[in-house]
């Protein structure tokens, strides 16, 4: 059968379906997501249990389209207790009867102690692209950046419309860089005695009006010499030595300049065990909340099982966004033993800590904990009156 289009209508005698209007993109522009509109549509974490997915555009092998002009907030099922599992992040365009819509959700996957990624639906009316995988660790309370795995440049699940006519084929990359460092790990982890965690680190850059080539890390702690670093550009990994070198521990250079009001990412990857690292993190609160009077805090080892006792971080908090500030940080310290020279039992410890008010003064406000070997529990005035500008963020081993 020969169709043909467009042409003016003469007493109604040419009408066109949707499939017919789309049809004229088919072999101009390929599937997948439009890199260079909006954000891309690049998953982000949003705090506690919730992603953002930015701004973008997407279309299907048939040219229909979504396009999200705002950022679109979802919340992450509920961790299972015991297990891990996988999800996706899905941008689906439906045209079936019933539905005839594009729309962005989550697809639950199933925890195991091995989980697999969901499976992405293709069909003649429905078209599912995974946008990013999410690893959802056991008894998780927040979703951390490096859970989340971006996928759009994978074309086997998404994919982006680079050019017109077609697109390269990343899927096929990404496995070699995925095989490659499995086989590096699987040598070098050997070397180790014992497991060595890792504590993650992570900044972003705005070019703003310039378009630059030597960007700032912004991360205090990294280590050129000792620490691994990822980049992300629009949330696309870039390969090191190729599109960039580490300059030094505060800059990288790009081989290409970006445009301006392009965001950068940067992640660190720090030892947290082993001779000349940081402490032992045995307790994270990564959004940070005001936690009410009784409410326990349980660190992964107890006092009398660390070396010396516990490192308590805490930081400002803003009362009128109720979100933790990367200010006023300071830390104090609890002895593994109590001031009777015996494991905690419940006996009372309060810090004085500081903030910064209004016009910039600094203030002073108290946190009072009952300490035990294997827990702190919040006094009673934690969560009210000046209290409530500083919170605590982290334990660590000392």
């Amino acid at each position: 059968m020969i169709t043909s289009g467009f042409f003016n209508s003469v007493d109604g005698d040419r009408k066109y379906y949707a499939d017919e209007i789309n049809s004229f993109f088919e072999g101009l522009v390929g599937k997948g997501v439009f890199q260079r509109i909006g954000g891309g549509l690049c998953v982000h974490k949003n705090g506690n249990m919730q992603i953002y997915v930015d701004t973008g555009k997407l279309t299907d092998s048939r040219g229909r389209w979504l396009k999200n002009d705002s950022k679109h907030v979802l919340t992450v099922n509920r961790a299972d207790v015991a297990q891990p599992r996988i999800d996706a992040v899905i941008a689906c365009i439906d045209s079936s009867r019933e539905e005839r819509t594009g729309k962005i959700y989550i697809k639950k996957g199933i925890p195991s102690p091995s989980p697999v990624k969901p499976k992405i639906e293709r069909s003649n009316n429905k078209e599912e692209y995974c946008l990013a995988y999410i690893t959802v660790a056991p008894k998780a309370t927040y979703i951390l950046q490096s859970d989340i795995q971006d996928a759009r440049a994978d074309s086997v699940v998404c994919g982006f419309v680079s050019v017109l006519v077609d697109q390269p084929d990343a899927a096929q990359l990404f496995l070699q860089y995925d095989s490659a460092f499995h086989e590096w790990f699987s040598v070098v982890k050997e070397t180790f005695k014992t497991a060595i965690p890792v504590r993650s680190y992570e900044s972003k850059y705005n070019t703003g009006n310039l378009e630059m080539d030597v960007i700032p890390i912004h991360i205090p702690q990294y280590n050129k010499e000792l620490d691994i670093l990822h980049v992300y550009i629009n949330g696309i990994k870039l390969v090191p030595d190729t599109e960039y070198k580490i300059n030094s521990n505060s800059y990288i250079k790009l081989t290409k300049s970006v445009d301006r009001h392009t965001d950068i990412s940067f992640e660190v990857l720090k030892s947290v065990d082993g001779s000349g690292s940081i402490p032992s993190l045995l307790y994270q609160s990564e959004t940070g909340t005001i936690q009410m009077q009784g409410e326990e805090i349980v660190p992964l080892k107890p006092l009398s099982e660390c070396q010396h006792g516990w490192i308590l971080t805490f930081s400002g908090y803003d009362t009128t966004k109720n979100e933790a500030k990367d200010e006023d940080v300071q830390t104090v310290t609890i002895p593994k033993a109590s001031y009777k020279n015996v494991k905690w039992n419940g006996e009372n410890m309060t810090f004085p800590l500081v903030y910064a008010g209004e016009n910039a003064d600094i203030l002073q406000c108290l946190k009072s904990f009952n300490v035990y070997d294997d827990k702190l529990v919040n006094g009673q005035n934690n969560h009210t009156g000046v209290a409530r500008n500083v919170v605590l963020r982290s334990i660590q081993e000392f």
